[in-house]
């Protein structure tokens, strides 16, 4: 069974005032899955770490069922009115809801 802990040093913050971000760093041990990796980690990370909200994490296997997981909380930014979000492979695009895609 996966464990996840939180290492001694984990914190790492950028301070500024349009974009404050925090960088929380954890060791998943016990397993060569990465499935189960991401499934532990999203079980298991809080939403928010003070006023930031969790944003995304990279892993990073180290080999011996030992994986590095770097979760980043950032400043949420508020979405204008009748805008939405859209990300495809290339890169995300942002569009007013109802217009056509070009």
């Amino acid at each position: 069974m996966a464990i996840i802990i939180k290492k001694f040093d984990s914190r790492e913050a950028t301070v500024e005032i349009d974009s404050p971000s925090v960088d929380l760093q954890f060791m998943v041990l016990g397993t060569e899955l990465d499935a189960e990796v991401r499934a532990l980690v999203q079980a298991t990370l809080p939403l928010t770490y003070g006023n930031l909200v969790f944003q995304h994490y990279p892993i990073a296997h180290q080999g011996g069922s030992v994986w590095e997981v770097t979760a980043r909380y950032g400043k949420l930014e508020p979405k204008e009115a009748g805008q939405s979000t859209r990300s495809t492979p290339a890169a995300a695009t942002r569009r007013s809801i109802g217009q056509p895609s070009v």
